[in-house]
């Protein structure tokens, strides 16, 4: 039977809430992942993703950036309760504790690899152009209808030449 052991990232990668948001790219580059926790002396005050990092300032502090709602989920949980707390909570990572300390984190993709079913995972809630789960938004206040930050970024009009100014 898989566990969250099993397909967790583990152990935690954290930044400071004043690490610059460049600076926690890089590290989530070198490191591998795609959330990072952050910290604030002894306690996890946030969690970031790289999503997050994508859109923001990259002088900005991570702090700026972080999502301060931080559901956990048990080691001894099983897969399915992880997947339902997920989407319970509209969140895309679940840091995984055990005894009181955070041993890892158990992502969507973690999830999605380990041989669950997209909707159990990730719901209704994907890409209406290419069927990615990651880096959503809406496109309006009242719609179901959302897109993944790549295809709004290839579905951007094209600079038109005259405003790029003379002799380009």
């Amino acid at each position: 039977m898989v566990t969250l052991e099993n397909v967790m990232h583990g152990p935690p990668v954290a930044v400071s809430p004043r690490m610059r948001v460049g600076d926690a790219a890089v590290v989530s580059s070198w490191k591998h992942v795609r959330h990072l926790l952050v910290h604030d002396t002894k306690r996890i005050v946030g969690i970031v993703c790289v999503c997050d990092l994508r859109s923001g300032d990259l002088r900005a502090p991570v702090s700026q950036q972080m999502k301060t709602t931080i559901v956990t989920i048990d080691k001894s949980a099983s897969l399915h309760e992880a997947a339902a707390a997920l989407r319970q909570h509209g969140v895309g990572c679940l840091p995984v504790m055990s005894d009181g300390t955070i041993v890892g984190v158990v992502s969507r993709g973690d999830l999605l690899r380990a041989g669950l079913e997209s909707d159990e995972v990730v719901g209704e809630r994907l890409c209406s152009s290419c069927h990615r789960y990651h880096d959503l938004r809406a496109l309006g206040d009242d719609t179901d209808v959302h897109f993944c930050a790549d295809c709004l970024e290839r579905a951007a009009p094209a600079v038109d030449d005259d405003e790029i100014g003379p002799g380009d």
